[in-house]
């Protein structure tokens, strides 16, 4: 009895651990000041430093929001409650935590850009009012539907965590870029990343279908294909680094919508009418009367 106990609680315990990464998330982007430098249990160090810990700590929530459900499936102890505890680990993980980094990567409020940095608050905003919509609209649609869907309806709010997170470890300093940098990209930074946030929290939201389960190769081909794969993912590590986070879920958040409109816009229907091509047919031969008896 005690063993099954313990076995009912993994996954909870599991959801609870995205929970807790989410929230260490936010102590770790705490630190950071808008001077550009962090003060902790490290001392006094420069901010991509709680940036990238922040960061890490999202795609830590990332991975065990991802196992839970796996867990309670595997283990037979799927229940309401851990629905709803997921939902609402989700929220911290997912919605809370990356708002949050969100607005310590760009300027303070005693920066030299005011304007950019209400338009990074804009931009948080905006981004966690969007998780919540997104996380209440999925808990209707699950409790809806009776059969699994092979597709997310909108972006999924993990998938958004991870770009704000991929941008807070990523090798490029976005912080000391926007804050402190008088450049064409920093500027460049400085209005574009409120704009993709905005724009990936409307993906959020939207109808959008995106790929739950990806196809399976052919067996005679899955080798080959794991293979390529696997060479792709070595070689794109080695030359972008903590860079290939970014690449990575940013591109999975706008080349789905991006996909869309190609198919949508450049699909070419030939659809026959309706009396074309009857003129030129030669008339059906007359069957032969059949003697039934």
């Amino acid at each position: 009895m005690a063993k099954f106990r313990l076995i009912s609680l993994l996954p909870s315990t599991i959801t609870l651990t995205s929970a807790i990464c989410g929230f260490g998330a936010i102590v770790a982007a705490s630190h950071v000041s808008s001077s550009g430098y962090a003060y902790g249990v490290f001392g006094e160090q420069e901010a991509s430093l709680y940036l990238q810990i922040a960061g890490w700590l999202i795609l830590a929530a990332w991975f065990f929001d991802g196992i839970d459900g796996r867990v309670a499936r595997l283990t037979n102890t799927v229940s309401p409650l851990g629905g709803e505890l997921d939902s609402l680990s989700d929220m911290v993980a997912c919605g809370v935590a990356p708002a949050f980094v969100l607005y310590k990567l760009g300027p303070g409020p005693g920066s030299e850009h005011p304007v950019i940095h209400v338009a990074f608050i804009v931009a948080a905003i905006f981004y966690l009012s969007c998780t919540a919509i997104r996380l209440a609209r999925f808990n209707i649609q699950e409790g809806q539907s009776t059969e699994k869907a092979q597709t997310f309806t909108g972006l999924p709010c993990p998938a958004a965590a991870g770009c704000i997170a991929a941008l807070a470890i990523s090798q490029l300093d976005f912080h000391n870029l926007i804050v402190a940098e008088d450049t064409t990209i920093a500027d460049s930074l400085r209005l574009m990343l409120p704009l993709a946030t905005i724009m990936l929290s409307l993906l959020m939201v939207s109808r959008i279908p995106y790929s739950k389960i990806a196809t399976p190769p052919p067996r005679g081909l899955r080798w080959i294909t794991h293979l390529v794969a696997l060479a792709t993912l070595v070689i794109a590590v080695l030359l972008f680094r903590e860079a290939l986070f970014a690449f990575v879920f940013w591109g999975f958040a706008f080349l789905e919508p991006v996909h869309q409109f190609a198919r949508q816009f450049f699909q070419v229907r030939d659809l026959p009418d309706e009396d074309e091509g009857l003129g030129d047919a030669e008339p059906a031969p007359e069957r032969a009367p059949v003697d039934r008896f």
